[in-house]
Parts: structure tokens; C-alpha cells; sequence
């Protein structure tokens, strides 16, 4: 079984290139899906109320709107940390979990898309990675259609690698600034490269 991991800025389009990837047959692995049913579940909500209190809460349950801008908004790093420390450990142990299952299940091409891949050493797992590159201004129109500011995007971007860093720990760079169209033959050469 082959794991590619996918790294990038935010909003440089990786789940562009995770697309076209399952499209190929990869099965894809999702952080962010893991942590959104995370916080669907008692510890995690019990641990997200300990810290930050009723305000992140609607009704019973964790609304990721309020939290993110409790935690990313706050001036420095310790909100960012709290909210890492509560997800991190059940993220790795669920992604642990679900490439176990895919060992199991004879999958050859598993994609791991995890927005701190690097940063929680996840980057263990995969033999290859790729990296999402787009510049500034397409991400922050990106950015912008999410409904975030560009501080919005420098402040959490501020929290992972700089993308410099991420791009040397690349076996290849998708240029992500132009079409859709353009990331297939990219992906083409790559496994073409890489095919063993």
C-alpha cells in the first residue's frame, strides 16, 4: 500500500488535487472530517466546554464557526494549542485506525489529507507527498469565498509551517494557480515517475 500525504496553504486547493486522486482510485483519508465528527462526540465537546464555555455552543452542540473564531482569533498561539492538544491525539488515532483498515482491505493507494500533516508528524505514514502550490492572491480569493479576511488567512496560516519548509519536504510541487484542467497532467508525470 502506497500513502501519499498532501500539504500546501490554505486555501492553495488541495482538495482539488485530493479529487482528482480519488478519481484515480485513491482512498482518501480527511482530517478535517475526522475532526468534525470529533467534536460530535462527549470528551470532545466536554473538553472544548472546560476551556472556552457555553459561547462556542449551540444548543448542545459544538458550532465550529464561534470556536474558530474564539481560537484563531485570540493574539497569540494558546487557544490554538488548547483546541491541538484536545483533536491531535484522537485525529492521529483515528487515521492510525483507518490506515490499519486499508492495509487490511488491500487498498494500494491511500491519500492522507491533513491540514498539519508535518507539524504532527503524520508525515511518518506517507511515502510520497505532495504539495499544493498557489500563490497569495489566488488564496486569498479562495480565502475570500469561504467568507475569510486576509487576516483571517494569515492568522491561521501563521500557525502551520511556512510554506517554504512545506514545499522542501515535497516529492512534488501541483501548480494549482491556473484551471482545474491543468492538475491531471501534473499528477500524470508524477506517477509516471513513481510508478513502483
Amino acid at each position: 500500500m502506497k500513502v501519499i500525504g498532501i500539504i500546501g496553504g490554505i486555501a492553495s486547493g488541495k482538495s482539488r488535487v485530493s479529487a482528482e486522486l480519488v478519481r484515480r482510485g485513491a482512498r482518501l483519508i480527511d482530517a478535517d472530517r475526522i475532526g468534525h465528527d470529533l467534536l460530535k462526540t462527549s470528551p470532545v465537546k466536554e473538553a472544548i466546554r472546560a476551556r472556552w464555555g457555553a459561547a462556542v455552543f449551540q444548543g448542545e452542540e459544538v458550532d465550529r464557526s464561534l470556536l474558530g473564531r474564539v481560537v484563531f482569533g485570540a493574539p497569540g498561539p494558546e487557544e490554538v494549542a488548547a483546541l491541538n492538544e484536545i483533536l491531535h491525539p484522537a485525529i492521529t488515532a483515528e487515521i492510525e485506525r483507518e490506515l490499519t483498515a486499508c492495509r487490511a482491505q488491500g487498498e494500494s493507494l491511500v491519500l492522507l489529507d491533513v491540514p498539519l500533516l508535518c507539524e504532527i508528524g503524520l508525515d511518518r505514514f506517507c511515502d510520497k507527498i505532495i504539495f499544493v502550490d498557489a500563490n497569495l492572491t489566488c488564496r486569498q480569493k479562495r480565502a475570500a469565498a469561504r467568507g475569510w479576511s486576509g487576516n483571517e488567512l494569515r492568522r491561521r496560516e501563521a500557525q502551520q509551517l511556512p510554506l517554504d519548509e512545506k514545499r522542501a519536504r515535497a516529492d512534488l510541487t501541483i501548480d494549482n494557480n491556473g484551471p482545474e484542467e491543468m492538475i491531471a497532467p501534473q499528477i500524470d508525470r508524477f506517477f509516471g515517475r513513481h510508478n513502483s
